[in-house]
């Protein structure tokens, strides 16, 4: 497996167990379980990029941020945070899911930049030579018409 997936695998999986006192057995064999298949997908991966992109349209996803969610309800957080109030009609499990969503983001926002920036250098590559040695020969032509 690609390190920087192995990293993103491991940084999701901590994401449980720093946040959380996780003591029901039940809830600790679904996280185990979860990971085991997402450590499948990540071998099927060539880089992280296909990694997070598997990732993202699997429904191991979800049962990610769902799992993630029941954690937050059900168990005890290892540092109290205060929250700010919320009316009383608002939605918690929302509340909760994009607040797991963000705590992903964070955690794998250096990988994502690193990715980002791979690609970006991918992307700027033509079988003519890199954006800008493109633009420079459609100069250079568009003159000597």
């Amino acid at each position: 497996m690609e390190e920087y997936t192995k990293q993103s695998i491991d940084a999701r999986y901590n994401s449980f167990f720093s946040a959380y006192y996780i003591e029901d057995e039940s809830i600790k064999n679904k996280i185990e379980d979860l990971f085991v298949r997402i450590r499948e997908l990540g071998e099927t991966a060539k880089d992280n990029g296909d990694f997070e992109t598997k990732l993202a349209s699997s429904p191991l996803n979800n049962e990610y941020i769902e799992l993630f969610t029941e954690v937050a309800t059900k168990c005890k957080p290892k540092e109290q945070v205060s929250a700010p109030t919320y009316n009383e009609g608002e939605n918690t499990n929302r509340m909760i899911q994009n607040e797991t969503k963000r705590m992903v983001e964070d955690a794998t926002r250096p990988i994502r930049r690193k990715l980002r920036w791979k690609m970006q250098d991918k992307m700027r590559d033509t079988p003519l030579g890199t954006v800008e040695q493109v633009i420079n020969l459609r100069g250079l032509f568009k003159k000597n018409k």
